[in-house]
């Protein structure tokens, strides 16, 4: 099964070639579609001349973006469709964990994480997905505006934005240091429980909660309310 992973950086980190540089292990052939370039066939050198403060390519059935979110003041880079280990992957961006502008990453089902954070309604209609008994609110939009839409407020698997980071969750995630002590993280209790593993890299921290990704109706929702609840203290 593939899956995807989500790092986030620093408003200041905007050295999309040194990211470039990083993830260019993953490329098997040295052509890359480059969507920018109206889907021109570029070398991987190439792109990296052409590469300014952001990106979004797709190569070997990858597809990669690193771009600014203005609103949260971060950076983030998306790598989507991995076919390769948990480890692996974090080999080849150790030099991205260990960066000091890095803040935080996890690993994650698409398809998972699209119906947790999905609100529009006409989204489950269309893709015939029974909504009824799921939780609903207002977005609070005025005339004509207004919508019911699906309140996903409670689900394990949902993820916020908000300035300097992402209140995310994932079965592999990794934190800097400095990002776990803004958010008064409990570690202590985080350590107290079996089914959580804590990796001290230096610079950063690996929490490790479950072999696979997490899954609709997997039963890991209960590790992800805790994990949540400890990691993110403060909300």
């Amino acid at each position: 099964m593939s899956y995807n992973a989500c790092l986030v950086f620093k408003k200041s980190f905007q050295d999309a070639k040194k990211v470039w540089d990083c993830i260019s292990p993953l490329m098997v052939s040295e052509k890359v579609d480059v969507f920018n370039f109206e889907k021109n066939k570029l070398t991987k050198n190439k792109v990296r001349m052409l590469i300014a403060s952001d990106f979004n390519v797709e190569f070997d059935g990858y597809e990669i973006d690193f771009t600014y979110i203005a609103n949260s003041k971060i950076n983030i880079l998306i790598i989507k469709n991995i076919e390769i280990g948990f480890n692996e992957l974090e080999n080849i961006l150790i030099p991205l964990f260990k960066s000091s502008y890095f803040l935080q990453g996890r690993v994650y089902d698409e398809d998972y994480d699209t119906w947790q954070n999905m609100d529009d309604v006409s989204y489950y209609e269309v893709n015939g997905r029974n909504y009824s008994m799921l939780p609903k609110k207002s977005n609070r939009l005025p005339y004509p505006l207004d919508r019911t839409i699906i309140d996903t407020s409670s689900n394990p698997g949902r993820y916020t934005f908000h300035n300097g980071y992402i209140e995310f969750i994932g079965s592999v995630m990794w934190f800097s240091k400095e990002l776990l002590d803004l958010l008064q993280s409990d570690i202590k209790g985080l350590k107290e429980h079996s089914f959580i593993s804590l990796e001290d890299c230096d610079s950063y921290i690996k929490i490790t909660s479950h072999d696979q990704l997490f899954l609709e109706n997997d039963g890991s929702e209960n590790k992800q309310f805790i994990l949540r609840k400890l990691i993110y203290p403060v909300f």
